[in-house]
């Protein structure tokens, strides 16, 4: 079933926006509303029963996108499934491809594009939202199970990123995590970026994003979640790298790799270790993603980590709603009292 053969009455008693005070993130110094936006994806199921309780599936939107981009009518796959988000994942319930759960979408939009979904103070903090102010929130007005086995954070690209540290942050509300194409690998994956941030500054130096740029955006965004300094207005972020030479500058470098899952994974084993973890990647990632989280597999792995790990064919914006449908069916198969698995072998090893 697409989503247009859905009627009115269905998408208006399953589909909810509802609005959420962050309060961890009060005071930011970028201005941003801490009155957020959050998407409610009823499973078709809910309103069949007044006393079931589900699973919850938080998934972290991406760079530049909102949590209401979740909730339009809008192509986020290419073929063979070129239906909408929600849309393809109804029809997935329905099939009984995963269980029945609630999917919830914060917002995590600010200034320069996206969060990155971590607490930096000045930013806003954004993994404490998540965790306390919307975990509390969604348990409080629909039906949850309010246990951590049965809650899941999830994401990909900067919403990956940000489930890594969400959920590597909070494992006393998350039982299991699901990192998709996220920003990884800083060293090769960012360095660029930073680089082409200074060519197209160029005669007037770091003035701000520069319009058409896209990427520019995005520096300035990682200098405010990775690098926060409240003395530099209005962009309140230190940016890792000289004007005009392109030179890094060590000491804020080290700042922001100290985001980079390939080194952060260090201060969350002991977290992951108690609970479920997903990654996947496609294998040509146009920002190169997939080396990072070859890496991130292999250390997980001489870690003795227990976590799946899949690549599959395609660039960075390639199947997601197909991966995403994967994720669902990873965390149904994870559930408590759920049989094991059975998976497809991934194309490059996994644990």
């Amino acid at each position: 079933m697409t989503q247009k053969q859905l009627t009115s009455r269905q998408w208006s008693d399953r589909l909810h926006v509802d609005w959420v005070h962050g309060r961890h993130l009060e005071n930011n110094k970028l201005g941003d509303n801490p009155d957020r936006q959050l998407v409610i994806w009823l499973p078709p199921s809910y309103h069949k029963s007044t006393s079931q309780r589900y699973p919850v599936a938080y998934l972290l939107h991406g760079f530049g996108q909102c949590a209401w981009d979740f909730g339009s009518d809008f192509n986020m796959s290419t073929m063979p499934e070129s239906r909408s988000v929600l849309a393809t994942v109804d029809a997935f319930m329905k099939r009984g491809k995963c269980a029945q759960m609630i999917l919830v979408i914060p917002d995590g939009t600010n200034k320069w594009g996206c969060s990155q979904w971590i607490d930096s103070g000045i930013n806003g903090n954004y993994a404490k939202y998540v965790a306390r102010d919307v975990v509390d929130f969604v348990d409080t007005n629909y039906r949850t199970i309010p246990d951590r086995r049965y809650r899941m954070v999830a994401g990909c690209s900067s919403g990956g990123i940000g489930a890594f540290h969400v959920g590597g942050g909070n494992a006393k509300v998350f039982g299991a995590v699901a990192i998709r194409s996220a920003d990884i690998y800083f060293q090769v994956t960012h360095v660029p970026w930073l680089v082409d941030l200074v060519t197209a500054s160029h005669p007037k130096g770091f003035t701000g994003p520069v319009p058409g740029k896209g990427l520019t955006w995005f520096c300035y965004a990682g200098a405010a979640a990775y690098a926060p300094n409240p003395r530099k207005k209005p962009f309140y972020g230190d940016l890792p790298i000289s004007y005009p030479t392109g030179e890094l500058i060590d000491d804020i470098w080290r700042k922001w790799l100290r985001y980079d899952p390939i080194i952060a994974y260090k201060r969350y084993l002991d977290a992951f270790r108690t609970m479920h973890v997903y990654t996947d990647c496609g294998s040509q990632d146009d920002f190169n993603f997939h080396l990072g989280h070859r890496i991130l597999h292999e250390r997980f792995r001489k870690a003795r980590l227990r976590h799946v790990y899949e690549e599959f064919d395609g660039g960075h914006a390639d199947k997601n709603n197909q991966r995403r449908l994967r994720t669902l069916e990873w965390f149904t198969g994870v559930l408590p009292g759920a049989k094991p698995p059975r998976n497809k072998p991934a194309k490059k090893s996994r644990n």
